[in-house]
């Protein structure tokens, strides 16, 4: 059963930075590329060679950073390898453009339990090399409170309202009045969208309860005319400091079809936890037990009413013999409830078979690989322009979501 992924920030103490030669960026690359922002603006860098670890219990992991490769006749720098427990599952292509966002590196289906990542990094020519995040699928067994927690759009625990409908790997509304609620325990949460440019990018805006408190105005800043590049992990808004324990988060659309859209990628919960990703499940299984249900009492009715014919026939034929002084046999009867082949189409009972219409699929992916196209080291020499790049790209792939 698939879990929330816990995300570790590049400036939490559990990362193990290797060398002197790291440091850190506040909000410095923020705007570079169009991939948003660094999470909560800050990455961890060095232009030496240098190397980091983490100790997690976990299934899957993945390595989040910002991309900025140099090229020189084909020597690309910086260059980084990924380890988990001293075995090399290696790193993602370059990419000839700055990005952040950009995934290093993932290992999906580890062994449940202890493992140590470790990234090496090797830099020729003083070209930094800049962690953002890792995000991992904890163990079941493992607490994860206090922890910042990833809720993709696809999380069952999110509820869309009447003009929700997925684009991509996203939800999106452009419906007046559209609704999304979400029961979440922790301390705030936060809204993170995409841009799209085939859709309209005029202005508009949306509004947010916290446990039916008056509405919170934010913007949705849409694009402008002309552009033909979507922007992702777009923060629409981040919820004040509540108490912790568990709280419902109503989201409204204020816009419509001529407006910029609502889009959802993801949600971040801060000191959150993690429960099976099952745990909003509850309606289907409640519809399924109501299904079961009625077949059963459907099926008592017809049974009741097959019992009352055969008094009814038994009664008549008696009836019958007394005034007539018919020598029927009750064997009649038999005959009679043999007429389709030993079956009364009354004792055809209702069958619902509930769990096959019911059953909710608990493979969800909670983490998301939101890069640009990747690149092979071709691509720095044959001129390929970013647009082409990105639009072969998207077409084959849209944004990967695929479970870590």
């Amino acid at each position: 059963m698939s879990r929330r992924a816990v995300i570790v920030d590049d400036m939490d103490p559990s990362i193990h930075y290797i060398g002197n030669s790291w440091k850190v960026d506040q909000g410095s690359l923020d705007k570079i590329g169009n991939f948003g922002p660094p999470f909560r603006s800050t990455l961890h860098g060095t232009d030496s060679s240098a190397s980091l670890s983490l100790q997690f219990s976990g299934t899957s992991i993945k390595v989040y950073g910002s991309n900025n490769i140099r090229n020189d006749s084909g020597t690309l720098d910086p260059k980084w390898e990924c380890f988990i427990d001293q075995q090399s599952i290696g790193a993602s292509d370059p990419f000839q453009f700055a990005e952040n966002n950009w995934q290093f590196c993932k290992s999906r289906q580890l062994q449940d339990g202890l493992h140590t990542l470790t990234i090496n990094v090797t830099i020729a020519k003083k070209q930094t090399f800049w962690l953002d995040r890792i995000e991992y699928i904890p163990s079941a067994t493992m607490s994860v409170e206090h922890s910042d927690i990833l809720i993709e759009n696809n999380d069952p625990g999110l509820r869309y309202g009447q003009g929700w409908r997925s684009f991509n790997n996203t939800n999106m509304t452009q419906k007046k009045g559209a609704l999304l609620e979400f029961q979440f325990t922790g301390v705030s949460t936060s809204w993170y969208s995409w841009t799209i440019h085939e859709y309209p990018g005029n202005a508009t805006s949306g509004s947010y309860r916290i446990d039916g408190s008056s509405p919170q105005k934010f913007n949705i800043n849409g694009h402008r005319e002309g552009v033909t590049t979507t922007f992702y992990n777009q923060k629409l808004f981040e919820t004040p400091t509540l108490p912790m324990g568990s709280h419902k988060l109503s989201v409204t659309y204020d816009g419509n079809r001529k407006t910029s859209p609502l889009t959802l990628d993801y949600l971040i919960v801060q000191n959150g936890t993690a429960p099976p990703s099952n745990n909003a499940g509850s309606h289907e299984t409640i519809s399924a037990k109501k299904s079961n249900l009625g077949a059963i009492v459907g099926g008592a009715i017809a049974a009741t009413c097959f019992v009352c014919l055969i008094f009814v026939v038994i009664i008549f034929l008696r009836q019958r013999r007394r005034h007539h002084g018919d020598n029927t046999s009750l064997l009649q009867v038999k005959s009679f409830l043999n007429l389709s082949g030993g079956q009364s189409s009354y004792g055809a009972w209702p069958t619902a078979n509930a769990d096959d219409r019911y059953q909710m699929s608990s493979d969800y992916d909670f983490t998301s690989s939101r890069n640009p196209p990747t690149v092979s080291l071709d691509n720095f020499t044959n001129g390929s322009s970013f647009e082409n790049i990105r639009e072969s790209w998207k077409a084959e792939h849209a944004i990967d979501k695929t479970s870590t």
